[in-house]
C-alpha cells in the first residue's frame, strides 16, 4: 500500500485509513497471521520462477508472494499487478483486484 502512495494511486490519507483498517481486522480476527514453512515456500518459489518467469517476467518477490499463498492453501489472491495476476491464475489461484 505504501508503494501505491508513491505511485500516486492512493493518497497518504487513504493509506493511513487502510493501515488502520488492517489493524482493526487483525484485532477482530477478521484477518489472521499465519505461520509459513519457509524452506517449502522458497523451494516452490524457485520452481515457479523457473517454469513461469521466462514467459511472464515476474519479479522474485511477486513469485514469493504467490508461493506463500499456495503453501498456505489459499484459493484467492489479491493483487493489482498484472504479471502477478497472470502467474496467480496460471497456478490456479482466483485473483481479486478490489
Amino acid at each position: 500500500m505504501a508503494c501505491a502512495v508513491f505511485r500516486g494511486d492512493i493518497s497518504a490519507e487513504e493509506f493511513s485509513a487502510a493501515i488502520a483498517q488492517v489493524d482493526a481486522d487483525l484485532r477482530s480476527h477478521d484477518v489472521t497471521m499465519a505461520d509459513l514453512l519457509w524452506r517449502a515456500t522458497l523451494d516452490r518459489a524457485v520452481a515457479l520462477s523457473h517454469e513461469h518467469t521466462p514467459a511472464l517476467g515476474n519479479r522474485m518477490l511477486d513469485v514469493l508472494h504467490i508461493s506463500s499463498a499456495l503453501e498456505l492453501g489459499a484459493k484467492n489472491f489479491v493483487t493489482y499487478d498484472n504479471r502477478q495476476i497472470d502467474l496467480a491464475r496460471r497456478v490456479g489461484l482466483k485473483t481479486i483486484s478490489p
